[in-house]
């Protein structure tokens, strides 16, 4: 096009081939585009997540928590809840139950994908897992947020004999 205060010095033949020119940049600006979409097409895209699922195995019980991104609770379960008493609450079956109940409620509701926080170190974290997957529940991914202290409390004064 035309500039205001200058004047067109193109001619009609000159202007068809400016605009051919201009036409072919285009297309080759074009296919690097479609190439780099076609190269990221290739990673595999992650699901976006329906609900998030918090595992905290402690020493003495095992919970299992399914909510919404937005932090709302669906439902929640823990070993205690399911019937477990005493020692079997913090066992490797009762954390397959509460995963197991918790897990088929939420189902119901029609949640599908999850995100799945684990927090403490038991036997009941692996079989929680495996009975959410077994639900039917595919799990976008995997995220572990157990405490570890950096420096720990200060230790006692060593002892003079």
């Amino acid at each position: 096009g035309t500039r205001p205060g200058r004047r067109n010095s193109c001619s009609p033949s000159s202007a068809s081939a400016a605009a051919s020119n201009m036409a072919a940049a285009g297309t080759a600006v074009r296919q690097r585009i479609a190439d780099i979409f076609r190269k990221s097409k290739s990673l595999p895209m992650r699901p976006r997540p329906d609900c998030f699922v918090t595992i905290n195995c402690s020493l003495n019980n095992t919970h299992v928590c399914f909510a919404t991104p937005g932090g709302r609770v669906i439902t929640k379960s823990s070993a205690g809840a399911v019937g477990f008493r005493g020692p079997e609450r913090s066992s490797a079956e009762g954390a397959l139950a509460a995963a197991q109940a918790a897990a088929a409620r939420a189902r119901e509701k029609g949640f599908s994908v999850v995100e799945v926080r684990l927090r403490g170190a038991t036997s009941g974290q692996s079989s929680a897992i495996g009975s959410i997957a077994a639900a039917g529940f595919r799990i976008a991914s995997f995220e572990d947020l157990t405490g570890f202290p950096t420096n720990g409390c200060r230790p006692r004064k060593t002892r003079r004999l």
